[in-house]
């Protein structure tokens, strides 16, 4: 290459530099463009997604509340019919025990009654059977259970009053006595009389009497033990 050949004189073009820069700005624009697409493009898909998520955790969580209102209801009345059978099957708990004691009750009685029937007892005018026993409810008071019987053919039933006393031996060693209750006579062969009574919580009696009076007369009296069951 010639010295000549190093230096090239060429024409001055200034419109091409400014198309050319022109291009460049364009070509640049573009790109920044279709990036901001994209990412904009994109962006919308996300939020798109996440609202759709969003929606239908909504709905399931609404979904597990109506689901939650029905367990706790469902609970709700299993506790109830579970509280109403413990209710019935503690009242017939305690319908059958009692039916238990009336049937033992009424078999005592039905052994009782055949034997007088049978004539197997005296035909004397008897106090057969006294039965004591306390109270569940109140401290002081007492119920009782009277048999009297007597094996004549009568007519008439004897008629009178009961009396049941009670006996007391105080300090000076002297007895006093009490009437607890009284109840009518009228027997015929066989009266069974309960009743309850009460007492002075400071002083127990030693003995119980039981008197049959007619017309102002005793029939019959016999004493008994002071034993409550």
């Amino acid at each position: 290459m010639s010295v000549n050949d190093r230096y090239v004189i060429s024409p001055h073009r200034p419109l091409r530099c400014l198309g050319v820069a022109l291009i460049i700005v364009l070509l640049t624009n573009a790109i920044q463009a279709w990036y901001h697409y994209h990412d904009s493009y994109d962006s919308d898909q996300a939020l798109a997604e996440l609202q759709k998520q969003h929606k239908q955790t909504l709905a399931d969580h609404h979904d597990l509340l109506k689901k939650q209102h029905q367990a706790l209801n469902n609970l709700n009345d299993h506790q109830q019919q579970l509280a109403l059978q413990r209710a019935m099957t503690e009242e017939l708990e305690l319908r059958l025990g009692e039916l238990q004691q009336k049937v033992f009750n009424l078999n005592k009685e039905l052994v009782f009654y055949q034997t007088i029937t049978q004539g197997n007892s005296t035909s004397e005018l008897q106090i057969r059977e006294f039965q004591l026993r306390k109270d569940t409810t109140e401290a002081d008071q007492y119920r009782f259970r009277i048999v009297i019987t007597q094996g004549q053919n009568l007519n008439d039933p004897i008629t009178g009053q009961v009396e049941v006393t009670l006996n007391h031996i105080n300090a000076d060693a002297e007895q006093s006595s009490t009437t607890a209750t009284e109840h009518s006579l009228n027997l015929r062969h066989v009266q069974v009389l309960e009743g309850a009574f009460k007492t002075e919580m400071e002083a127990t009696p030693q003995s119980i009497t039981v008197t049959l009076r007619q017309n102002g007369n005793i029939l019959l009296s016999r004493d008994f033990e002071w034993l409550p069951e």
